[in-house]
């Protein structure tokens, strides 16, 4: 599907060539999906390839007693995300005692993370 989008760059804003993470994948509309990938899927295949995507790659929310209690079972002084590619990046999660900055572009789910 994506060498698909990525040949049809040029078809207006909804461009695929920044097509490279989920988020991006997900800000093209059915339509313009259906436009690229016909008659690879049906718009209702392209909806249900949304949500399957949305189910699968969205993290499993957790409460914040939840991630304390992960935190004090280990006792190593990080407090785990839950999203096992955050807390690789994190060298295992945030610092316990300490204050994290989320910082990037607009869209990228800074404020998504922050509540989950």
């Amino acid at each position: 599907i994506c060498m698909k989008l990525a040949k049809n760059q040029n078809r207006g804003k909804e461009s695929s060539e920044s097509v490279t993470t989920v988020g991006s994948f997900l800000k093209i509309s059915c339509a313009t999906l259906v436009q690229v990938l016909d008659p690879l899927l049906t718009y209702m295949e392209c909806i249900e390839l949304r949500s399957k995507i949305c189910v699968h790659c969205a993290p499993y929310p957790r409460s914040a007693m939840e991630l304390l209690q992960s935190w004090e079972s280990c006792r190593i002084g990080m407090l785990p995300t839950g999203i096992n590619e955050l807390d690789d990046c994190l060298k295992g999660g945030f610092r316990v005692g300490t204050v994290s900055e989320l910082v990037g572009r607009s869209g990228v789910g800074k404020t998504q993370l922050a509540m989950q």
